[in-house]
């Protein structure tokens, strides 16, 4: 059976690339100023069905403050125990101690990581045997 590399994966697609400001002035073009979905997406460079979706899911309040919405646009990933941020501090502490120590073993970076999740209190699986999400952290970051 063929290894499977995760860091060579890449977007074949342009799907979900969005920005959420540019999704959020195209939401309050249609919504405040009443120009139609059909004209809106073509001028903001949205799929129709997409903007729509948003359209529905932007609350009211979202789309009149000022400020950065808290409606999530585009992709994410699914049961992400860590940011970016500290997915990144976490592989730099595990490579810094890589280097001081003569290496870790997968089991010890699994250890780091489950302390590092519960001292920062995220919600983390219940069962972290399997060495998918550990492989992923790796090639990410390597």
């Amino acid at each position: 059976m063929p290894e499977i590399r995760y860091a060579n994966l890449q977007k074949k697609s342009q799907r979900g690339l969005t920005p959420p400001d540019v999704m959020l002035r195209a939401v309050r073009a249609v919504k405040i100023d009443h120009r139609s979905l059909r004209e809106t997406s073509r001028d903001f460079k949205i799929p129709l069905m997409t903007l729509r979706r948003y359209c529905q899911k932007f609350s009211d309040e979202e789309i009149k403050a000022g400020n950065a919405p808290n409606t999530v646009v585009g992709y994410i990933a699914n049961r992400q125990v860590f940011t970016s941020e500290q997915e990144t501090q976490l592989s730099d502490y595990v490579k810094k101690a890589a280097n001081i120590y003569f290496g870790l073993s997968p089991k010890e970076v699994r250890r780091m990581a489950f302390v590092f999740a519960s001292s920062l209190n995220l919600r983390m699986p219940q069962n972290w045997k399997n060495l998918s999400w550990l492989e992923l952290i790796g090639f990410q970051h390597s």
